[in-house]
């Protein structure tokens, strides 16, 4: 279905297939503008990937933006760069 599954750290990600191997190191980035925060595991949605993860830190960087740092399964960080500040609250 020209998908891929990813696992790591206990949780399963879905991404387009590209050149890999079964058992490869690989790097996944995913783009603020493809990531969205939320309270509780959502329905009705065309999004494959929800992972649950805590928010660790938030990091001004402007009067509008924050930088918001995510703990994923066995404490991988992801961070989610400039968010509104008004989604923060």
């Amino acid at each position: 279905d020209g998908l891929f599954e990813i696992a790591a750290a206990g949780v399963r990600l879905y991404a387009p297939a590209f050149q890999a191997g079964l058992g490869d190191e690989v790097t996944l980035t995913i783009a603020a503008r493809d990531v969205m925060l939320a309270l509780t595991r959502q329905t009705g949605l065309s999004a494959l990937n929800q992972v649950d993860a805590v928010v660790t830190d938030i990091m001004p960087v402007d009067a509008a933006r924050v930088d918001v740092v995510l703990s994923l399964g066995e404490a991988r960080l992801l961070r989610w760069p400039m968010a509104s500040r008004a989604m923060c609250r």
